[in-house]
């Protein structure tokens, strides 16, 4: 009886484990802290800078945010940033 229980919770942990490391996995290929390994600063900005340039705001700060993993509030931040120091007058 006592096998029984220890080799059930035994199965069962191991499985958690197994799974917690398979739901860990990034398909999309980011690291474990949600950025990408080459997310290249200067392509980054001249992109955010291209949307920009089209009026897309939006598709400005979801880029930022796919390229770098940051939250809403951080890339919002790091877009209305990077358009001040362009100098440019953005509609």
């Amino acid at each position: 009886m006592t096998f029984t229980i220890v080799l059930v919770l035994g199965t069962t942990g191991t499985l958690l484990l197994i799974a917690s490391a398979v739901l860990h996995k990034r398909p999309d290929g980011r690291r474990e802290d949600g950025r990408y390994p080459g997310a290249d600063p200067v392509t980054l900005r001249a992109d955010v800078l291209a949307a920009l340039d089209r009026g897309a705001d939006v598709r400005a700060v979801r880029l930022y945010r796919e390229r770098t993993g940051a939250g809403l509030l951080e890339a919002h931040a790091e877009v209305a940033r990077i358009r001040r120091e362009s100098g440019n007058n953005y509609p």
